[in-house]
């Protein structure tokens, strides 16, 4: 009998990373096959990539997307070792073979951030090769078209979901995930299990996308992507570049790395009761930092960025981590409506301020 294990960790809220729908505001379009699928004779077993008896299914995606980014350029597929594996997951991620406790799965941001600064191991057994990707682009889960378009310039989307509770047994072990050719797909009166799971998607058609997981190719409904799915990534990789020249939005290398180096940089979230003008800069820095753009005002909207409701509840809550990390506690956490009833960047930030505590004048 398969085992299955999960292992993806609550997602991130990062303002800094980019984001596909502001990135795309005011970029050409673009006509995308109506189906296609970057698995397409491959063969049927993918590798399980140790997601069977450890909760790397965050690295084991990586490792996917490889497969079918040195597929699709017309080599053969290069499928990495598990030691690989093994040692992307405990650089990346901490975890010990020798210290019970220490597999504790990750954030996909967590290891995407490493994978753009320090790489994945690759190669043979003891190489020093790695694998860096370009860079990485936050989609929202919700548009179909952005996913469809990430996997078609990206060749896969990187993607997170809630498992359903019905693929978890009386014991709370995953026992009732559909095989192939069952799709997954989402019915009435299912509801989400706490387990978050990471895959890639490498296609799409008339019945939904075209997933790798667990070494295996499944098909996932669009309902059931739109119901448990709450993040994905346009993901560029040198592998996939050489072979076919596309990059997230059609955008440059150099364009992408400019975007990447605001990861770099670092705001300390904190201030004293007399800061909110410095606080109000710093938001408008981050923003221009995602948007690429130096005309904004506090009076700037969001519907001028292309932002929709979705994009600033977003922000706001990479805004709400960036604060908590640099210990600046959050008293109210405001909701998802008073979020997306922020027009302006004013908006936002007079509902952050009297939020979280303020730090002392003398310190």
């Amino acid at each position: 009998m398969e085992k299955f294990i999960f292992g993806r960790n609550p997602r991130g809220f990062n303002p800094l990373i980019p984001h596909f729908s502001a990135l795309q505001f005011g970029a050409a379009a673009l006509t995308f096959p109506p189906s296609l699928d970057y698995s397409n004779r491959m063969p049927d077993d993918f590798g399980i990539m140790l997601n069977d008896n450890l909760k790397d299914c965050v690295c084991a995606a990586f490792y996917h997307a490889r497969q079918i980014w040195s597929f699709n350029s017309g080599k053969s597929a290069i499928t990495d070792t598990p030691d690989n594996v093994l040692r992307l997951y405990e650089k990346a991620s901490g975890y010990d073979r020798n210290v019970s406790g220490s597999d504790k799965g990750d954030s996909m941001q967590h290891v995407l951030h490493y994978l753009f600064t320090n790489g994945a191991p690759v190669g043979p057994e003891g190489s020093t090769a790695v694998d860096c990707i370009n860079g990485y682009i936050e989609v929202d889960p919700r548009n179909t078209d952005d996913i469809k378009r990430t996997i078609f310039e990206c060749g896969v989307a990187m993607v997170g979901f809630v498992a359903p509770h019905t693929w978890l047994g009386p014991d709370g072990k995953i026992n009732n995930v559909p095989k192939a050719p069952t799709p997954w797909d989402f019915t009435k009166g299912q509801t989400k299990s706490d387990e978050k799971h990471a895959v890639i998607l490498v296609g799409y058609n008339d019945i939904g996308y075209v997933a790798i997981s667990w070494g295996h190719r499944y098909t996932m409904t669009y309902k059931f992507f739109e119901e448990f799915g709450d993040e994905a990534y346009a993901v560029a990789d040198q592998l996939w570049f050489d072979a076919t020249g596309l990059t997230p939005l059609g955008m440059n290398l150099d364009k992408l790395n400019q975007l990447m180096k605001a990861l770099e940089r670092k705001i300390v979230w904190k201030y004293s009761d007399n800061d909110k003008d410095k606080f109000m800069q710093d938001v408008i820095d981050t923003i221009m930092r995602i948007t690429k753009r130096s005309d904004i005002t506090p009076k700037t909207t969001f519907g001028s960025l292309g932002w929709d409701s979705e994009t600033i509840i977003t922000f706001g809550r990479g805004l709400e981590g960036q604060l908590a990390d640099d210990q600046s506690t959050i008293t109210s956490v405001p909701s998802d409506s008073n979020y997306a009833a922020c027009s302006t960047v004013e908006d936002i930030v007079n509902l952050l301020w009297p939020r979280f505590e303020k730090t002392p004048e003398d310190l």
